[in-house]
């Protein structure tokens, strides 16, 4: 038992160094980028933002290979079996969470919806935009879900690993502008979902589908994603009010109908997961 403990310590210490060397190559660039150049405009922020994105693979990368010895691609769970089907599958998923969302949440407060031609005139930032919301969404699921959650996993019980990575997730995000303790439980238990997602395959391509069109159908729709600003989006939205219900600054992940579709969606793929196990035995 003592040895066990000692190893179940071992490997969350690793993934506590691992986070904080994450935390601390991105600060690093933000802070060596901010001082080098200056600017608030879309293309003054992009090479920041993909110095962070090659700096969060590098330091998996320094992980996996260096550190842990293993193969940086099997490892991860980026087999490239049934990856196309998976990852659309995960993709449909999130399109129709939010859709739900989206719905619901002009049905209980809205006050105009319409068509906006502004990402026309914007196609530039519309498409980096996808490019970026793609990227994002395949380095937080290797680094949440390919490292973290599996090499908790690894040593740790199911339900505790994908609670400790959740909240390393939620952690990413607690400097979000306009966060709020409703979006930092709804970030909470997104982590739970997509964690979920990954153990039912175990490979990322499912979570990576679902994170990438989450984010991406808010974006289209008009919502502020996480707290950021809005890229150019299809729709037009304007509520008589910001508030709970419809996510407020934050977007709808700070609304009480993201807390509830995520909270049906974790108990339908938890059943699913469940399933697929007593089927295989």
């Amino acid at each position: 038992m003592k040895e066990k403990n000692k190893q179940r310590l071992f490997s969350f210490g690793k993934v506590i160094l691992f986070f904080l060397m994450y935390i601390g190559l991105i600060l690093l660039v933000s802070i060596i980028y901010g001082r080098i150049f200056s600017g608030e405009r879309f293309y003054d922020q992009l090479p920041v933002v993909l110095l962070q994105y090659a700096v969060g693979i590098f330091a998996i990368f320094l992980f996996v290979k260096i550190i842990d010895k293993e193969n940086f691609i099997l490892a991860l769970g980026l087999s490239l079996k049934n990856h196309v089907k998976e990852f659309f599958v995960g993709g449909l998923v999130g399109v129709i969470c939010i859709i739900i969302g989206f719905l619901t949440v002009i049905k209980l407060d809205f006050q105009q919806v319409e068509f906006s031609n502004y990402w026309i005139e914007k196609i530039d930032y519309f498409l980096i935009g996808t490019l970026l919301v793609l990227c994002s969404a395949i380095m937080e699921e290797i680094i949440f879900r390919g490292y973290v959650l599996r090499k908790l996993s690894e040593k740790f019980p199911i339900f505790v690993s994908v609670i400790v990575s959740s909240v390393f997730f939620t952690l990413l995000h607690l400097f979000n502008p306009n966060i709020t303790i409703l979006s930092v439980i709804n970030i909470f238990l997104a982590g739970i979902l997509i964690g979920i997602m990954y153990l039912k395959t175990k490979n990322l391509w499912l979570a990576i589908g679902f994170h990438f069109s989450w984010n991406y159908m808010q974006t289209i729709l008009g919502f502020n994603v996480s707290g950021s600003g809005r890229l150019p989006s299809i729709f037009d939205v304007n509520f008589r009010e910001l508030n709970a219900f419809n996510g407020g600054e934050f977007g709808f992940e700070g609304s009480y109908i993201c807390t509830i579709i995520i909270i049906l969606a974790i108990v339908y793929a938890q059943r699913r997961r469940n399933n697929d196990k007593n089927a295989s035995r």
